[in-house]
């Protein structure tokens, strides 16, 4: 009796989240996104801000701002992700 309830447990939890994978997947996607979005953002950094190269701070920190809202909406759209609704 007790090997029946141990295998029926074990089948219940694997039920609760049959694409476990693809939640790993998605993680590890992420993951590696941010990785190298803080890669170039370094890289970019240094190019603008050594040698005889001048970006006005203001700009550079429109541009990234705006490619990072781009990257989260495609992200927020891929994902079929309702809206937050945070009080603000």
């Amino acid at each position: 009796e007790d090997e029946v309830d141990l295998d029926s447990q074990n089948m219940d939890q694997e039920n609760e989240n049959p694409h476990w994978w693809h939640d790993l997947l998605w993680l590890a996607f992420c993951f590696g996104g941010i990785m190298i979005s803080f890669v170039a953002y370094g890289i970019l950094l240094e190019y603008a801000t050594s040698g005889d190269k001048r970006l006005a701070e203001v700009p550079f920190l429109f541009v990234t701002s705006v490619l990072g809202t781009i990257t989260a909406y495609i992200g927020r759209t891929a994902r079929n992700e309702a809206i937050a609704d945070i009080p603000s």
